[in-house]
């Protein structure tokens, strides 16, 4: 082989080689490409993938593509999992269904809102990013986002979310990565599993994404990572972005917790949760509602940030409620936490309020008594209405306490084998009050048994003669007829004394607050507004043997209200709120126009049994009212004017009061021991 052989064919072996590598290097870098992809799909912090190419906004004769990621019903290429239809067991990453963390694209951008059609975006130098979801494609100016004062147009194409970014005075608009669509989810049932949120923040869309978790693939649970944000958008500007599923460890934007219509028996859960709206609610957005006599509630270290809300959390029915630890840092609110009713236990507990009308109310219902209704060691400040209340809605015939008053036919022992163990008590007709046809006020009824729930439920009084004022649970019923109108036979496991009770005693059934604690409560600057009383805490209306204790309460206009009034008008009988043996002990009031009132309107009943005790009231006037067996025993006035009117028999002992003076008419009161400075008892 001459040297030109040997060179041609050194030539070839080097050529075969370079192919060989250049092979070599194709399938490393494919499967380099395969590696990447399956990184991507398990790690929490997987790499962004690059965002779209920015576009800068043009006046509106000019527009700009925005290119697409992908439209909505596409296939998500990020989706690691096989599609099943049996549920999925532990726990699934989100990243594994498709979605992706848009905080590549956003870094050094800080939220500032999700776009609507309220809103109004200007350029600034502000570096702060928007989520928008276009509802057309093509050139579309939006009147609302201004560049220099001018609407601005981008010329969109694909009906997907995209990022609105302010940048050093311009506008730039992306496609955003990585949210999740129905068709994505509806593959999977995750019913039997949580779903994880890794650190990161992600889209979730109204009608798609994690809110077709509302459907019957539902997870257990959706829970964050310690720093895992989903950011709402819908595709109605005006329509918040919802999740209908329990909730832990995560921060949401512009998303209701929702315990939706298709689970109407299932608990309502967050735990860690904060939950971020501004512009896009109004003064009647209600942000957390649930009405589902079923679902027990637990709301643990919720913390709302909002401006102009109607109310934060609303209960309107539910089963067990729990709220603790959460803080409503609402600018504006008519009620920051509301109760209207609920079957087992209600505790509202180291919660944080301020800005509403209300601040924590729980109110009277129809349907049963309130029982061991728990308000403890809150901090409520700038409320104008109540600041703490549990209220008796004297002017609403669905929320009126009152359930019927009648008089007593029969009375005798309700004997078991030789043992008395209580009362039965026959009824005669059951009175109710009702709209007169041609308006202008009220007037009484006669209701059958049926026409109001189990008796069990309420609370019997009596209101007249030498036991007046008595009350006791009710065990158990029977329907019976009487004057051709059925009514009830009540058993009462009381030992009520036969001979003060006869035929015509006047008697009653109640719903109200009974056994409820208001105590280690802090609440401070209940200022009103014109027509409302400022009340740091109330108890208005139908409160039994309710505690108020230890509670700290600082420049309101009214410090401390108790009170019992009449209803619609009529008499005969007289529909009467009552307050019956309710403890006030141990308060502090400090700086408010009126420390404490107890009192009576409209109506000539008494309020019994109710104790003033070992309270410190530092300045203000005060009234007591209309009481029988009162108790005003230990207490501490300074700089306090008081009058007291038509109460006892009662107690007035063991006082001190400096710079005081205390006016005492038309009452029956035992005075005892009581030191004064500077101060008078007349």
């Amino acid at each position: 082989m001459n040297n030109k052989e040997r060179i041609i064919q050194n030539a070839e072996t080097i050529r075969v080689d370079a192919d060989t590598i250049v092979n070599l290097a194709n399938d490393i870098t494919s499967r380099l490409k395969t590696l990447k992809e399956l990184v991507d799909n398990i790690e929490t912090h997987s790499k962004q993938p690059e965002p779209n190419p920015a576009v800068i906004p043009v006046p509106i004769s000019q527009s700009v593509p925005v290119q697409a990621s992908h439209s909505n019903p596409e296939p998500n290429p990020h989706s690691s999992l096989q599609p099943t239809s049996e549920g999925l067991a532990g726990t699934i990453d989100i990243t594994s269904l498709g979605a992706r963390s848009i905080d590549s694209q956003v870094h050094g951008y800080t939220f500032k809102d999700t776009y609507h059609s309220r809103i109004v975006i200007e350029n600034s130098n502000e570096k702060v990013y928007y989520i928008l979801y276009p509802t057309e494609k093509g050139d579309v100016t939006y009147n609302n986002i201004l560049t220099n004062g001018q609407p601005t147009t981008f010329s969109i194409q694909s009906i997907s979310p995209h990022i609105l970014k302010n940048n050093n005075g311009s506008f730039v608009l992306e496609n955003a990565i990585g949210f999740i669509s129905a068709d994505d989810l509806n593959k999977y049932n995750l019913c039997g599993c949580e779903v994880l949120v890794p650190n990161g923040t992600f889209i979730h869309l109204q009608g798609h994404g994690l809110n077709t978790l509302f459907f019957d693939q539902q997870p257990l649970k959706i829970k964050g990572s310690g720093n895992s944000v989903l950011i709402g958008v819908s595709t109605n500007p005006d329509i918040i972005a919802s999740i209908d599923s329990k909730l832990e460890n995560l921060t949401l934007h512009n998303i209701i917790p929702s315990t939706g219509s298709r689970h109407l028996d299932r608990d309502f859960y967050l735990k860690n949760v904060e939950l971020n709206f501004k512009t896009i609610t109004t003064s009647s957005t209600y942000l957390i509602n649930v009405n589902h006599s079923k679902s027990n509630i637990y709301c643990h270290g919720v913390k709302i940030n909002a401006d102009s809300v109607y109310c934060g959390i609303w209960v309107g029915t539910a089963n067990n409620v729990e709220i603790q630890y959460c803080d409503m840092n609402i600018e504006s609110s008519s009620h920051p936490i509301r109760v209207n009713d609920f079957i087992g236990a209600c505790d509202v507990s180291k919660n944080k309020v301020k800005n509403g009308t209300t601040g924590i109310q729980v109110a009277t219902q129809r349907r049963k008594l309130l029982r061991n209704v728990k308000i403890r060691d809150n901090e409520v400040k700038n409320c104008t209405e109540e600041s703490i209340s549990i209220d008796a809605f004297g002017n609403n015939l669905g929320l009126f306490p009152v359930i019927a008053r009648t008089k007593i036919e029969n009375v005798r022992d309700w004997m078991k084998g030789d043992f008395v163990v209580g009362r039965i008590i026959d009824l005669q007709q059951l009175i109710f009050v009702q709209q007169k046809d041609n308006g202008g006020g009220f007037e009484h009824r006669t209701i059958n048994a049926d026409q109001i729930d189990d008796p069990k439920n309420f609370l019997f009084l009596i209101e007249s003669g030498a036991l007046e004022l008595t009350t006791s649970l009710i065990e158990r019923s029977e329907v019976i007829n009487f004057e051709g109108r059925t009514t009830y036979r009540l058993f009462l496991k009381a030992s009520l004394d036969k001979s003060k009770l006869s035929k015509g005693t006047e008697v009653a059934l109640f719903t109200g607050a009974y056994n409820c604690d208001i105590s280690g409560n802090i609440v401070y600057g209940a200022i009103p507004a014109s027509g409302q009383p400022g009340h740091g805490i109330s108890l208005w209306g139908a409160s039994f043997y309710c505690n108020v204790e230890n509670n700290t309460v600082d420049g309101c206009k009214h410090g401390m209200h108790l009170a019992g009034f009449g209803s619609f008008g009529v008499t005969n009988p007289e529909f009467f709120n009552y307050a019956i043996g309710n403890n006030i002990y141990k308060n502090n009031f400090n700086n408010c126009e009126r420390p404490f009132d107890i009192r009576n309107f409209y109506g000539s009943r008494f309020g019994f049994a109710n104790r003033f005790n070992y309270n410190n009231c530092m300045g203000g006037k005060f009234e007591i009212n209309t009481q029988k067996m009162f108790q005003f025993t230990g207490n501490n006035l300074v700089n306090c004017e008081g009058n007291i009117v038509n109460v006892g028999p009662g107690i007035l002992d063991k006082n001190i009061l400096l710079n005081s003076i205390i006016k005492i008419t038309t009452s029956n009161l035992s005075q005892g021991v009581n030191a004064m400075e500077n101060s008078s008892i007349t």
